[in-house]
């Protein structure tokens, strides 16, 4: 089920909880080095929103900055079609024009699938530059991809 992940967040933009203005904005991705990066960013309160023990409720030690989104990614071994569960994976979310913020993404699971994650506030509107790097042990390269994510004043991605 290497693509649960995808499903789970068109069903989430289907269902109205990822406020997108365009589908392609809540989700994209893009292969680098062998691996394929899949990301997407769901408002923190649709996560925090899960009952006190839910799994994805503890996820991140449940706490989230206001108006925080939860960015996602999942990465696939290209060659072999097959999730990757043991890399490090960072994600630094830059505005244009504006702050940059850079975390070590923890490991999780999302539809029992292995996928990183954390919180960052994106609250101000305009142009993200979201930039993913994957270090896997054994591999000397690091795998890296960047993607652009618009946030419109009325909070639409």
């Amino acid at each position: 089920m290497k693509f649960a992940f995808l499903f789970s967040l068109i069903s989430l933009v289907s269902s109205g909880q990822v406020r997108a203005a365009d589908p392609a904005h809540a989700l994209r991705q893009a292969t680098a080095q062998e691996v394929v990066f899949h990301y997407g960013v769901v408002p923190a309160a649709v996560v925090l929103a899960h009952p006190d023990k839910h799994p994805e409720r503890e996820m991140h030690r449940g706490a989230a900055p206001k108006g925080a989104s939860h960015l996602v990614v999942a990465l696939l071994d290209a060659a072999k079609g097959e999730r990757i569960a043991d890399a490090e994976v960072t994600a630094t979310v830059t505005l244009l024009g504006g702050a940059s913020a850079t975390k070590r993404l923890e490991p999780m699971a999302i539809a029992n699938q292995p996928s990183f994650g954390g919180f960052f506030s994106l609250g101000a509107p305009g142009i993200y530059r979201l930039r993913f790097e994957a270090r896997r042990p054994g591999v000397a390269e690091v795998a890296s991809a960047e993607f652009e994510y618009r946030l419109s004043p009325e909070g639409r991605r």
